[in-house]
């Protein structure tokens, strides 16, 4: 006469089975997780670019287009803390531009290109719509701990930019 499993053995067995059952659905969450993450990294907005011009200047290109900013600013393009900026006035101090993404520096001269092809440099007389807001810490540790950063959300086509003399 043989005796079947011991209730132990039975026990051990069952809790062997549903310790495999579960670390299967564990590693089935951790792979779906994996690649949520890596879906919404690839889909997501693009980290915010620092690009080094001309002269060492910075040219920030981190803006959004879709931001919802759209007061109006400008003034004379300058370098403002090491990067592409507007420069003061009334002794208010200089403030550093955040360019739409997909905005490059000039090779030959300090400036940017927009991604529709526009040009800007140093001196011109620039309007654009957009908000003042607080540095990220990308933007502060490329342009000498600046603390406040225009992100350009637009740039009307009229006027077109002006050299001051």
């Amino acid at each position: 006469m043989s005796v079947g499993p011991s209730p132990n053995a039975l026990a051990d067995q069952a809790r062997s089975r549903a310790h495999a059952r579960y670390r299967a659905e564990m590693g089935l969450r951790h792979a779906v997780v994996g690649m949520l993450v890596l879906a919404t990294a690839a889909c997501g907005s693009p980290e915010p670019t620092a690009l080094a011009g001309p002269d060492g200047v910075t040219v920030l290109a981190s803006s959004p287009t879709d931001s919802g900013m759209e007061a109006l600013g400008g003034g004379v393009l300058a370098v403002v803390d090491g990067c592409l900026g507007l420069e003061g006035s009334d002794g208010l101090d200089g403030l550093v531009v955040s360019w739409p993404r997909g905005s490059e520096p000039l090779e030959d001269e300090v400036g940017v290109r927009v991604p529709d092809g526009r040009t800007f440099v140093v001196g011109d007389e620039v309007t654009f719509g957009g908000g003042q807001v607080a540095a990220d810490e990308m933007e502060s540790q490329a342009c000498a701990g600046t603390t406040q950063v225009w992100k350009v959300g637009t740039i009307p086509r009229s006027p077109t930019p002006t050299t001051t003399p």
